[in-house]
């Protein structure tokens, strides 16, 4: 039962908590109050009937001393009228009964004795009983009617706290959609808290939120992926379009070859009129450059298609991947960059065959995590391969990241529209 309530959703479970400590309060406060006013009524009763037993024991005392028992009779009679004693008992030193009015029943009773003087011998005892049971069915009546009142304001209560509880389900809603992509709906008759657990516990975090490692001590020399990125549409679409059109298709391009580069830290560089250039280099967690630029270009390939299903304008990109021996150079030394021309040349005359698919050059296709993680096709276009499909969970991982820069990109482009 415990198992099943674990699993209700979050305002099922906080109604019946808050529901439920109410409800045991309030019987805790109806305990506490029908003991103290047990106990007020006992004092009340016990005051009353020693106060009436005694004045009755006055009055008997002197008919007793002349002997008058019908007048002793007469006596508890009237008190009984008048009072609320509802038996009275005259016994003799024997124990035997000199007078006795009404009857009074034992198990609600209770009873007060007075002893009887003549002088200063004792001529016997007075009896007074008075019935408990009108005060304690007065009492257990009132504590039925506020236990009833407990049972109302526990439901008004499960209520109102299910409520609160379901404004804080719409938050992890919210939480579970961002989590998802939207991709798997969050289920009403679950508990929220362990689908959100469920959704975070699925995510590649460590993938996701890979890490740049330390720069290496001859940066300028080391091993370098290089990503080039042929921009075909681009070229047409130069001389057809307005500045404003051409802007804006520029910065939708750049901001999916961005958005995709920067989950495997690559950096991008424009090196030909239409070409781009994005490069990987040193150690990742997300693998070794050559993967890293190839799963950087099957982001971009993937992300240019579902463009084209939105976008009357197309993007073409026609992509390769190799590897170089010399990494980044830069201002410190321009041996690297001059290297890399050569590569990149390469690579622009492999783009310029426009291959449906990601070509990997001879080059990158002897790197240990292609190899293990990227099954590929053959071409017809010298040593180069396509690739055809990621080993998992790095096919996970990539559909993901998918998802996560197409809705930023939706995102962007509502925000630009509605400022335009």
């Amino acid at each position: 039962m415990l198992f099943n309530f674990s699993h209700q959703s979050l305002a099922h479970q906080v109604g019946v908590i808050a529901a439920t400590l109410c409800f045991l309060v309030c019987v805790a406060v109806i305990s506490l109050t029908s003991v103290a006013v047990h106990n007020l009524q006992s004092q009340q009763v016990s005051e009353r009937g020693e106060a009436l037993s005694q004045q009755l024991a006055s009055e008997v005392n002197a008919a007793l001393e002349t002997g008058d028992l019908l007048g002793i009779a007469a006596i508890l009679q009237r008190y009984i009228d008048n009072n609320t004693a509802i038996e009275a008992a005259v016994y003799d030193l024997d124990r035997k009964p000199l007078a006795r009015v009404g009857k009074l029943d034992t198990a609600t009773s209770r009873y007060f004795p007075q002893p009887l003087l003549i002088g200063t011998d004792s001529a016997g005892e007075l009896v007074v009983g008075i019935d408990m049971s009108r005060a304690t069915q007065a009492r257990q009546r009132a504590n039925l009617a506020i236990f009833g009142l407990a049972l109302l304001l526990s439901f008004g209560v499960y209520w109102i706290a299910r409520y609160f509880g379901q404004k804080h389900s719409e938050e992890l809603l919210v939480a579970y959609d961002r989590i998802t992509l939207n991709q798997k709906p969050m289920s009403r008759d679950k508990n929220e808290w362990h689908q959100l657990k469920a959704a975070i516990d699925g995510l590649p975090l460590d993938l996701l939120n890979a890490k740049q490692a330390s720069p290496p001590a001859v940066e300028h020399y080391k091993q370098a992926a290089v990503l080039y990125i042929q921009l075909d549409s681009l070229a047409n679409y130069v001389e057809t379009l307005d500045e404003t059109a051409l802007t804006r298709y520029t910065h939708q391009l750049h901001q999916i070859i961005y958005g995709a580069a920067g989950f495997y830290q690559g950096s991008l560089e424009v090196v030909r009129q239409f070409g781009l250039a994005v490069f990987f280099s040193g150690g990742n967690k997300a693998g070794s450059p050559a993967f890293r630029a190839a799963s950087c270009a099957w982001l971009i390939q993937e992300l240019a298609a579902e463009y084209r299903k939105k976008s009357r304008l197309g993007m073409n990109l026609f992509m390769a991947v190799s590897v170089s021996d010399a990494g980044r150079g830069g201002e410190g030394d321009i041996y690297p960059d001059l290297y890399t021309q050569h590569e990149i040349d390469e690579l622009q005359q492999l783009c310029a065959n426009k291959p449906p698919r990601v070509l990997l050059t001879q080059s990158a296709q002897t790197d240990g995590d292609i190899v293990n993680r990227i099954s590929t096709l053959e071409t017809d276009l010298g040593n180069s391969v396509t690739i055809d499909t990621f080993e998992q969970p790095y096919d996970d991982l990539l559909e993901r990241q998918l998802h996560l820069v197409w809705q930023r990109n939706l995102a962007v482009k509502k925000q630009s529209d509605s400022l335009s």
